[in-house]
């Protein structure tokens, strides 16, 4: 098994362990989790700083690695669907809420 795919499982296995810690409580959308050899970077949408604050803690819970950077970015939540012909390609790597 290669280095890439133990890392990519590691990372599901992390994503679904916060997102059960968080049930009930917050939720986070598009969560991901990034493991590298330092640590961990988190990435998603929460409506709250409150949601963002408990999904580190939970992350660093579950997982005992550092957190190396917190990019979930908080945005209230849009009521309206979206237009899908105005709809802007994220960039890569970038979450878009």
């Amino acid at each position: 098994m290669s280095n890439d795919s133990t890392t990519f499982r590691q990372a599901e296995q992390l994503e679904s362990l916060v997102q059960r810690q968080l049930l009930g409580r917050v939720r986070v959308r598009r969560f991901r989790v990034l493991v590298q050899e330092q640590g961990v970077v988190l990435q998603g949408c929460a409506s709250t700083y409150y949601a963002k604050q408990l999904a580190q803690h939970a992350a660093m819970e579950v997982s005992g690695l550092p957190i190396l950077a917190n990019e979930i970015k908080v945005q209230r939540v849009e009521r309206e669907p979206r237009v899908l012909s105005q709809h802007v390609p994220s960039q890569k790597g970038e979450i878009r809420c």
